[in-house]
């Protein structure tokens, strides 16, 4: 996206990107204009020879949410003609897969960071 086309947006009042960067400076969209790390302003960071240059939108990182796990719902209170055993075995092999995919999660997320 161009800095102008950006800029137009903004006074458009239409959805714009939370984060970008141009030229090797983030800037991160509050109150209505985009704000670097050093507080310098886009529009004050840019000139009229600017206007045509690429901007780069970063993407923010989404966390992966984690399963939640509520005993009351368990398969084994649902299926009827399973012995009490076969059902706690059951639910104690859905736990554990929950526990792993949760896990998994939790590197992702730390190592998304």
């Amino acid at each position: 996206m161009k800095v102008i086309d950006l800029l137009n947006k903004i006074a458009n009042g239409e959805e714009v990107p939370k984060k970008i960067k141009f030229k090797d400076e983030v800037f991160e969209f509050e109150n209505g204009m985009y704000m670097s790390e050093t507080n310098d302003y886009l529009e004050e960071y840019t000139d009229y020879t600017m206007l045509n240059n690429e901007v780069e939108i970063i993407e923010e990182d989404k966390k992966i949410r984690k399963l939640d796990f509520i005993e009351e719902n368990t398969f084994s209170k649902r299926q009827k003609g399973m012995t009490n055993e076969d059902r706690r075995l059951l639910d104690s092999n859905f736990k554990e897969i929950g526990n792993k995919i949760n896990e998994i999660i939790d590197y992702i997320n730390e190592v998304k960071k």
